[in-house]
Formats: C-alpha cells, sequence, structure tokens
C-alpha cells in the first residue's frame, strides 16, 4: 500500500509504502523495518523470529539424528526408541536388555541378607520381624507408629475379629458394607435411582467431574484433557501395530474391540433374506456379515479402524445398513441439526463426515460401497432382489477379468519359452 505525501511550499512528493510483519502480521511502514530483505516490525517480533528458526532447527535434527541400537547395533532413527533411558529399536530388543538386567532383590528376602554377612537363621529372623513391622495383623506395627503394647493387643484383636466376621459374611453382606456396591446405598435408605448414582459417583475415576473435584476446574480440565489424550494414543490401533507388527497388532487390537455392541435386528434379517437369495457358488466365496461370521469385515482409514455390515471381500462389494437415526438420513436432517446418542449430543455433520471417511476407506481399495436406508424399522425388503442382481454383474465380472489375467500370464509365459 502506497500513500502520496505532497510539500505544496517545497514542491516535494514522497511515497511511504506499508508492508506486514512476516512474525506477527502486523501493518507498518517498510522503511522502519528491521531487517531490509524482510519486513520486520519490532526488535521482539526479530527475537522471535529467530528463536523459532532455531527450535525448528533442533527439532528437525532431533527427529533425524540417528545411532545405534543398544541391544543389536542396527542403525535406527533416535526418536523412534522404543525406550526413554537407552535408544532400542524394537520390542525384541527391549525385552532382551529387560532379561539382561539383574533381578532387584528386596530386603525381605533371605537371601538378601545373607549376602550381607548374616547367618541363615539370622537372616530368616530379620526378614520375620521386618514383616511383623509392616503389617498391622502383628502388634509390633502399631507399636512402632506410636502405641503403648497393651493398645497395640487390643487393636490387633479387634483388628482380627473384624476379619473373621468379614470371611464368614455371604456375598449379600459384603456388598451391603462396601460403598462401590448398589446394595450399600440402598441400605442408606436411597431408592434405586439415587443408589445408582451414588455408587455411580463413588466408582468414577476417569470423569471430568472427577478430575474437577480432585485438582480445581482449570487444573482439573487439563488433567482431564491429559488423560483423554493419553488414552486414545496407548488404545489406538497405530500404538498396538508398531509395539506387536502388522498382523499381531491388528489381530490383537480387533479381539479387544470387537465387542461394540449390539448389532441391528433389521440389519442381521435383511442380510440373511439377501444371503439366501444368493446363487450357491457366490455364497463359498469370503462374506462377512453378523449372523453368519462372528467378527464384521473392517478396514483402516483416516486414522481410524472401521467395520463394515456386509461384504463380499473376494469380489470388493460392500453394503452398508444405516438406520435414518443413527446414521441421520440426509433426507430426514438438515445441516446443523443435533441429535441426542447415548447420552450425548452429535451433529449430524460429523456423522456424515464419519460415514463418509468409512466409505472411502474401502472405496480407495476398489470396492463398491452401497448404502440400504431402513426407517420405521421396516425391512427395505424391495432393495433384496436388485442387490442380488447387481452382485450377480459384480461376480461375473470379476471371474471374466480373472480368466483374462490368467489367459494373459499364460501368454506371457508361452512367448518367454519361446
Amino acid at each position: 500500500m502506497f500513500v502520496d505525501i505532497s510539500n505544496e511550499g517545497h514542491g516535494i512528493i514522497r511515497k511511504i509504502e506499508f508492508v506486514n510483519c512476516l512474525q506477527c502480521g502486523t501493518e507498518f511502514k517498510k522503511i522502519d523495518s528491521l531487517q531490509k530483505a524482510r519486513p520486520i516490525c519490532s526488535q521482539v517480533c526479530f527475537d522471535n523470529r529467530i528463536n523459532d528458526r532455531i527450535n525448528k532447527y533442533k527439532q528437525s535434527r532431533r527427529h533425524n539424528a540417528k545411532t545405534g541400537c543398544y541391544i543389536c547395533g542396527k542403525t535406527m532413527v533416535k526418536c523412534d526408541s522404543v525406550m526413554k533411558s537407552k535408544y532400542v529399536c524394537t520390542v525384541e530388543c527391549k525385552q532382551k536388555h529387560k532379561a539382561s538386567l539383574p533381578k532387584k532383590r528386596s530386603v525381605l528376602a533371605v537371601d538378601y541378607h545373607v549376602d550381607a554377612g548374616l547367618s541363615l537363621e539370622d537372616a530368616e529372623e530379620k526378614v520375620s520381624q521386618l514383616q511383623r513391622a509392616r503389617s498391622p495383623r502383628c502388634v509390633e506395627y502399631w507399636i512402632a507408629i506410636g502405641y503403648s503394647e497393651d493398645d497395640a493387643i487390643k487393636i490387633v484383636s479387634e483388628y482380627q475379629k473384624r476379619n473373621t466376621a468379614a470371611n464368614t459374611m455371604t456375598k449379600e453382606e459384603r456388598q451391603k458394607t462396601s460403598p462401590r456396591a448398589i446394595q450399600y446405598w440402598l441400605e442408606k435408605g436411597f431408592d434405586l435411582a439415587e443408589a445408582q448414582q451414588h455408587h455411580k459417583q463413588f466408582n468414577d475415576r476417569s470423569s471430568l467431574n472427577y478430575f474437577v473435584s480432585k485438582y480445581g476446574l482449570e487444573q482439573g480440565t487439563l488433567a482431564y484433557t491429559e488423560e483423554c489424550n493419553r488414552r486414545a494414543v496407548v488404545n489406538s490401533i497405530e500404538a498396538y501395530v508398531k509395539k506387536y507388527g502388522e498382523e499381531k497388532g491388528v489381530d490383537l487390537w480387533q479381539n479387544k474391540y470387537k465387542k461394540r455392541g449390539p448389532d441391528s435386528k433389521q440389519a442381521r434379517d435383511f442380510f440373511e433374506l439377501l444371503y439366501q437369495k444368493l446363487p450357491e457358488e457366490i455364497q463359498q466365496l469370503k462374506i462377512y456379515f453378523k449372523g453368519l461370521t462372528d467378527n464384521e469385515f473392517g478396514a483402516r482409514g483416516d486414522g481410524r479402524y472401521y467395520y463394515y455390515d456386509f461384504v463380499i471381500s473376494d469380489i470388493k462389494y460392500c453394503i452398508e445398513f444405516n438406520g435414518s437415526y443413527w446414521h441421520a438420513d440426509p433426507t430426514l436432517y438438515d445441516p446443523g441439526t443435533i441429535l441426542k446418542m447415548f447420552g450425548k449430543e452429535v451433529l449430524v455433520d460429523d456423522i456424515w463426515e464419519h460415514d463418509r471417511q468409512k466409505h472411502l476407506a474401502l472405496a480407495t481399495r476398489g470396492f463398491v460401497v452401497k448404502t440400504i436406508w431402513c426407517q420405521d424399522k421396516k425391512l427395505p425388503l424391495e432393495h433384496i432382489d436388485l442387490l442380488v442382481e447387481e452382485i450377480k454383474n459384480r461376480y461375473k465380472e470379476h471371474t471374466n477379468e480373472k480368466n483374462q489375467n490368467h489367459q494373459q500370464t499364460s501368454v506371457n509365459r508361452n512367448q518367454g519359452r519361446v
């Protein structure tokens, strides 16, 4: 931007150029820049720019720094180490390092005191004394914390009586004495709903309310966010793959999270009818849906792992059975609508984006993905015959393509022999 300033008395015209600071974006006069080649408005921005460049260089250098594995000597990038104290390339090397370390011995072990110079009998007596001094079932424990011998004997006697009574209690009687059980709160006079609420609050160790009540609003919110981020990383499929390898990591992750709640009865009935109408040669293919197989077909995409309702993997064909409410049928809901699901408010735009990424994860692998909408809990039976014909055509195309590839391979092999 230019501004002309004229001096009528002397006939002098000056042009002032305004530019934006590269660091903070503030507009200022170019003539006031601290650098000629780059517009920097102040010394603070100049220092910040230098510090940013230094930090960027340090991060890049740290990220690309290489070293040798402490166990096997294999060249590796330092930031990929599976240990913090030493640079170790894989989990196997980490386990080898752990196995090579000497075992730690407790002062409660007899060998510890024998190595210190005591005889075997003296060592056993020493361990016995230490154990008694650490157990609230023994008089020595209470004497060590300041009680007289008579008081210590009374406390141990009462303690043992309580344990004896607890061991003779039935399961229902123990639940009435434990605040971790609903029966405890019912005995206090609360009705079932109130007892369930108290029971939930007492056993809560992971919600935002728990962290806020423990650390205050600001620190509690921060601690809750850090805990959520930690769990998201630890429980992600990427963490399992990095720890156990591609094949074993995916299997372990699927086995842990495959129980994803009850499946739709409408979807199960729909796909069973569809499966019965398929020709026998297609039924022999690898087909996945609840009711036929225990696990659904899954694929990774966009940093997540998705499961699909009906998949014929041999011909790369998929059908998604969507309920009009749970998947926010676009013909029934406008953008920006908020739905309540499992006690949470969910934006329909987020639901649509999730389903779009889910479809894209298979489409990029060459799958055909069809969506069937179910409204008012009525099975859309009118789609079954059309889907059967489409699957037949897909199977023919796949078979023809497979035969052509086989013939071409044979021709190429024969030409090579000639």
